[in-house]
């Protein structure tokens, strides 16, 4: 590939790091590897990201906003809170289920970094996707549909109900579709298990 400093160049290495960083992981993938993959120098990478840990963080970042995006596109804005809720929640589903190894990868290398380091990379890593189902529990609560809660931790309850319905399916046979235990998860958190 021409020009190590050309917008290609930055693209094609952020692909390759992409595609190594999930197969091997943030050790396993070396600098050698990723500008082989696209035909530039040691100092193309260096020059469009600094290193190899800043790198990882945009591989990181990127991943988290194109996952985000997927999470606003699922949420019409229409409905009502509830309905907005479930189809956010599904969609987060299927991205966990669709993308396992990718996003276990990521999240499992960026525990080796301390927290300085990633909030100074990523200041919102831990926020962005509890965002998406806080938001729509803030306009619940804002028209009246949903009882007055904290909606960022309720949202980041409702990511990890999400989370472990869908991992589960991952390791065991589910007896229910991903449908009913979305419904679930919303029934559980809208409206508890209580009597």
């Amino acid at each position: 590939m021409e020009g190590g400093r050309s917008p290609a160049t930055r693209q094609c290495i952020l692909q390759a790091a992409q595609r190594l960083f999930a197969i091997h992981g943030y050790h396993g993938a070396s600098i050698r590897d990723i500008v082989h993959a696209c035909g530039v120098s040691n100092a193309a990478l260096y020059y469009h990201f600094g290193s190899k840990q800043d790198l990882y963080f945009e591989v990181l970042g990127e991943y988290v906003a194109a996952v985000v995006g997927q999470l606003h596109k699922a949420d019409s804005g229409e409905g009502t809170s509830r309905s907005r809720l479930a189809c956010v929640a599904l969609a987060y589903a299927q991205i966990i289920l669709e993308s396992q190894n990718v996003l276990q990868t990521l999240l499992r290398d960026v525990a080796q970094f301390d927290e300085d380091e990633i909030a100074r990379l990523l200041p919102d890593l831990g926020s962005q996707i509890p965002a998406a189902f806080a938001s729509i529990l803030k306009d619940g609560i804002e028209a009246e549909e949903f009882r007055a809660v904290h909606a960022r931790r309720a949202g980041i309850l409702m990511m990890g109900m999400v989370n472990a319905m869908a991992v589960r399916r991952l390791y065991a046979k589910a007896e229910t579709t991903l449908d009913e235990d979305v419904d679930l998860v919303i029934e559980v958190l809208l409206e508890g298990i209580g009597i």
